[in-house]
């Protein structure tokens, strides 16, 4: 539910070896087109094996994007109507650490379905924000495909100010009612100390998962005050309504 590039776990020396066995594959198989080619790092071994290669354009190309300039959907199509690439390889050069928080509508304590009709939307913007979503104010949330609805994405000089702007979005810009969604915990996982000094992996929601939740109870608790002190407010402005 979280991306982020370039990884905090590799060296120059690991990540240049890790590419380069990339795109020697995709030119053995003759690929010519976006497509990702995944591994398996095992930290401790510090070696990586091969995983599988999707040919595909990726959920996460935005934050590729955001770190190179690259616009990876136009390059697609320029390739597929035969025109030649205008750069080579050694002309991409990442300048910028960028997130990506994939906001889908489920219970952030269970990831049970959250669906009906978004109440409220408030969208984080901004010149370090970048969104792709499908949804607006009013929208529907059906229970018949993917929770997914959202991809917020940050970039930063560094992984420091790619977190910080994340956290700004997250935690203040950020306005979804109606639906439950994944914030709460997206907020908790970027604000835990093994996460900011890069120390996760696959298993990091599971071995973690008390104490992400911990991390938003207070949040939950904040929420419910502010409800009943609308409620109180009404009450005493309105009087008591005959639906009482």
């Amino acid at each position: 539910i979280i991306e982020e590039a370039p990884s905090p776990t590799l060296d120059d020396g690991l990540r240049h070896e890790l590419c380069s066995t990339a795109t020697r594959l995709m030119q053995e198989i003759g690929y010519t087109t976006a497509g990702t080619v995944e591994f398996i790092f095992d930290s401790k071994a510090r070696k990586f094996y091969f995983l599988e290669v999707n040919t595909r354009l990726q959920v996460e190309h935005g934050i590729t994007e955001l770190i190179t300039g690259l616009d990876i959907v136009a390059i697609m199509i320029d390739v597929a109507m035969g025109k030649k690439l205008p750069f080579g390889q050694t002309d991409i050069v990442p300048n910028r650490w960028a997130l990506e928080c994939r906001m889908n509508a489920e219970d952030p304590k269970t990831f049970s379905p959250s669906f009906g009709p978004i109440t409220r939307l408030q969208v984080p913007h901004g010149p370090a924000v970048r969104i792709a979503s499908g949804v607006y104010e009013g929208a529907d949330i059906p229970p018949y495909y993917d929770s997914l609805f959202m991809l917020l994405m940050t970039a930063g000089a560094d992984r420091d100010d790619a977190i910080k702007v994340m956290d700004r979005a997250l935690g203040r810009s950020l306005r979804v009612e109606g639906v439950k969604t994944l914030a709460p915990l997206l907020l908790s996982i970027i604000r835990h100390p093994a996460f900011i000094e890069g120390e996760f992996s696959t298993r990091f929601i599971e071995d973690h998962m008390d104490e992400l939740i911990s991390m938003f109870k207070e949040k939950d608790s904040d929420d419910e005050v502010l409800k009943i002190a609308k409620y109180v407010a009404e009450i005493s402005a309105l009087g008591p309504q005959a639906w009482m």
